[in-house]
């Protein structure tokens, strides 16, 4: 037997790793379904863990008077089905994607969570058997089970935080998610096949026990269901607000994710495992009493998250070991900030277990009941506390909500549990650190208004302290305004010490798009290049993603178009869009706007519009859940919703990337697109794709429209005043330079990885010298005649041949000369 526990140990390990994995693997299958916002987010954690909750439960009841035989060997058996599911579940998602209009009838709620049942429901019910049946099946007695019991649930959860950190850091990189499942399901392969035959080896009769029990029958009351709801509820809602945190500090890539999450999981692990002195009921009023001290210091610790973060970052060089170091002392950091009241919140449980267990025959079936109420707990903090709740509340309020919850729990166990008069009133003085949070300030706002993550490497005043560190990055500029939402924080900054007003839209401390300069040049050119192009029926166009309104407001010029949805997931840009009016058209107000709030792949795979033009303008795609807008399955769906004639375009960029990863996108996109041509503009490219080829027609539409004065006017705006200037800013470059760059793909998730390791290395992608580089190449010779220069000047060519070769000249370079000369020789 002692032989067997300890072996049960490592191989709860495998499973809790195997079950982490799982968990991070299903929920990008399941965004694909879904979405990428924070609803979709919350109702696959909130199915994932109804799940568990329903497996203590059943699990539970089931252990009640079974022999160890039974229980092992039905813990061998359901660790085999995990297997296999994973094993099928790649062909089984396929097989529901393809048939969620089999559902259609049903609300879009209903259907999702329908879908989402059907696709985690049994691997997550079997999951939660692991508890009560190891905890019945292998205890010796009453006074073993509560070690023994933690031990189970420290180890499990260990092997969740190497799951967390694996999966994240290699395994979805590198494998993508079909192989991580396949390779994972080994795991619980291997557990399932020794626990069949262990169990072959225990007694096949129920144990009796003999021990003294003067509590054995009696209930242990509703109070420990209680807090162990409050806790799960708590506990969840606390992670998503770290979760947010972390990205505002270092930025919200999937390397950020993985590391906070590691973190929480971990101290959840040790907490659970050292717990001494269980069997003294005063020690949960101590555990949930310190548990007010750490989510306290948490709070005020907050403001300067931001600026360690820097200091971290400025310490590391641009190097690949550089990138893990960094990681890994963001890791140790975290560990010290969050790890106290995370380490209290693992220890609860298993304190609660050891104080209200009753009968040894019933241990599995008390672990099931109260780590099911845990878990709904949970999955209603899932709900409320991490999405809900920031429809009303900031970050920080959010975190005093939780803060408050906790302190009615301890003051409920503090007067139930603690027999001796003293000990309640003395416990009291654990409310004071409550008291201090809820009369403090809010945090600052300005401190995560513009992320610091932003700068990475040393400035003057990075060793000078928050305050000037905070002020040169944005001292000049005011908060207009400053939304915590359910999806992202936003801040609406305007600078106040330039002549001309300008405002940007900073999204998660990323600045997503500002009302001058580059930015708003290339928001102006995304709307023109294609409205320039499409023929005169063109009549729909969607845009994704709103940003400052300014490509909403360049499309509304044509008058051609008479239909715009925009397709944005932040409830907070929408909400902040009329601010930017004064910069846009008033693009906010315009009749031919239709809002679409939501996951855009997930918006267009639902609805059967079908456009003339498609505009695409995400973020970067190293910010998790953007990359599925580069996927080859993205621009599939673009196919599909894009009319004969239609045009879709698409915003990339060249900073912070390589031009291998650049290569990878362009590879991507030109697999749909028969006609790419890549606009470049400085640090920006824009990627128009076409099914036909662009000629005659076209080129008599964009005189046309060129010669509208509102047109010509806007795009004077940002010093286009010919068709030539327009054109002369394609790269010389084909996407067909970039054949063995690879796919990226949302079953192998290459992008988002890649993106996250060269937004830290500071990458840059060099198109111009790429080109100069492979200029020998067949297809870049062919490319150059094949330009909207080329084939424009081709078009007029009644013009005079001195005026043609100046321009040409002018435009295109030597090249561009000999390609004239050669073409009227």
């Amino acid at each position: 037997m002692v032989l067997m526990r300890q072996v049960a140990f490592l191989l709860m390990a495998m499973s809790g790793f195997a079950g982490l994995v799982y968990e991070v693997t299903w929920h990008r299958y399941l965004h694909v379904l879904l979405g990428s916002h924070t609803k979709a987010t919350a109702l696959i954690l909130s199915v994932f863990l109804g799940g568990l909750a329903l497996g203590y439960y059943i699990f539970g009841k089931l252990s009640r008077h079974k022999s160890p035989r039974f229980l092992i060997k039905t813990l061998g058996w359901i660790e085999l089905g995990i297997c296999l599911w994973a094993l099928a579940f790649d062909g089984f998602f396929d097989f529901v994607l393809a048939n969620m209009g089999v559902i259609g009838f049903l609300p879009n709620f209903l259907a999702e969570l329908l879908a989402s049942v059907i696709l985690i429901g049994v691997p997550t019910i079997f999951m939660g058997g692991t508890l009560p049946l190891l905890t019945q099946g292998l205890s010796q007695n009453m006074v073993d089970a509560s070690r023994f019991h933690a031990r189970i649930y420290a180890i499990n959860t260990g092997g969740a935080f190497l799951g967390t950190l694996i999966s994240g850091f290699y395994l979805l990189p590198n494998f993508g998610l079909p192989i991580t499942l396949y390779y994972t399901a080994a795991l619980n392969f291997v557990v399932g096949i020794f626990f069949l035959g262990a169990g072959t080896r225990l007694p096949s009769v129920v144990a009796e026990t003999k021990e003294k029990n003067d509590q054995k029958h009696q209930s242990i009351g509703i109070t420990p269901y209680i807090f162990a709801f409050g806790t799960g509820f708590y506990a969840i809602t606390l992670q998503v607000v770290f979760i947010r945190l972390m990205g505002l500090t270092v930025g919200a890539s999937e390397y950020s994710f993985s590391t906070i999450v590691a973190v929480y999981i971990l101290m959840l692990a040790l907490g659970s495992w050292f717990i001494s002195a269980i069997n003294k009921r005063i020690n949960l009023v101590i555990n949930q009493g310190f548990l007010l001290v750490g989510i306290a210091f948490v709070y005020f610790s907050v403001p300067i998250w931001p600026y360690a973060g820097h200091i971290i970052r400025t310490a590391f060089a641009k190097s690949t070991l550089g990138f893990y170091l960094y990681y890994g002392l963001l890791f140790i950091a975290l560990c010290f900030v969050i790890g106290l009241p995370i380490a209290l919140i693992g220890r609860t449980m298993p304190l609660l277990f050891s104080i209200f267990k009753r009968r040894f025959n019933n241990l599995g079936d008390t672990v099931g009941k109260l780590y099911s109420i845990n878990t709904m707990g949970s999955v209603f903090g899932a709900l409320i506390g991490g999405y809900l709740a920031f429809y009303w509340f900031n970050l920080d309020q959010v975190v005093k909500a939780a803060m408050f919850l906790a302190a009615v729990l301890f003051v409920i166990i503090a007067w139930q549990e603690s027999r001796e008069n003293y000990w309640r009133k003395s416990s009291l003085l654990f409310i004071l650190p409550v008291i201090f949070v809820f009369v403090s300030s809010s945090w600052p706002k300005k401190r995560f208004a513009y992320g610091l993550f932003r700068q990475r490497v040393e400035t003057a005043n990075t060793f000078k302290g928050p305050d000037k560190m905070h002020k040169e990055m944005n001292g000049n500029e005011k908060i207009v305004s400053y939304e915590d939402g359910p999806n992202t924080t936003v801040v609406v900054l305007e600078a106040s010490e330039i002549k001309n007003k300008s405002m940007s839209l900073v999204v998660n401390g990323k600045s997503d798009g500002s009302t001058s300069g580059l930015d708003r040049r290339t928001t102006k050119l995304l709307a023109h290049v294609p409205a320039l192009l499409t023929p005169e029926d063109t009549k729909k166009a969607a845009v994704i993603g709103f940003g400052t309104g300014i490509t909403i407001g360049s499309l509304a010029l044509y008058p051609q178009i008479n239909k715009i949805d925009c397709f944005e997931i932040s409830s907070e840009v929408i909400k902040a869009a009329s601010l930017f009016d004064e910069f846009n058209g008033q693009a906010s107000k315009s009749s031919k706007l239709a809002m679409k709030e939501g996951d855009a792949y997930r918006l267009l795979l639902q609805e059967d519009e079908v456009y003339d033009i498609i505009i695409s303008e995400p973020s970067n795609p190293w910010v998790t859940g953007v990359e599925k807008l580069y996927s080859q399955e993205f621009y599939e769906l673009i196919e599909r919703k894009l009319s004969s004639k239609g045009a879709y375009v698409q915003w990339f960029h060249t900073y912070s990337i390589s031009m291998d990863t650049v290569g990878m996108v362009l590879n991507t996109f030109k697999k749909n697109f028969p006609e790419v041509h890549i606009i470049n503009n400085a640090a920006d490219i824009i990627l128009l794709g076409s099914r036909v080829p662009i000629g005659k027609q076209h080129f008599e539409n964009i005189e046309k429209r060129f010669a509208i004065k509102t047109i010509a006017k806007d795009l004077k705006d940002v010093s286009v005043e010919s068709i030539e200037s327009l054109f002369s800013q394609e790269a010389q470059l084909t996407a067909d330079a970039f054949k063995t760059s690879g796919y990226h793909s949302l079953k192998i998730p290459k992008l988002a990885f890649t993106a996250g390791k060269e937004f830290f290395h500071l990458k840059y992608a060099n198109l111009f010298g790429y080109s100069q580089g492979i200029a020998g190449q067949i297809w870049t010779r062919s490319h150059f005649n094949n330009r909207l220069i080329m084939k424009y000047i081709a078009f007029n060519d009644d013009q005079d041949y001195k005026t043609l070769r100046d321009n040409i000249s002018s435009i295109c370079g030597v090249e561009g000369i000999k390609s004239l000369d050669k073409g009227y020789e």
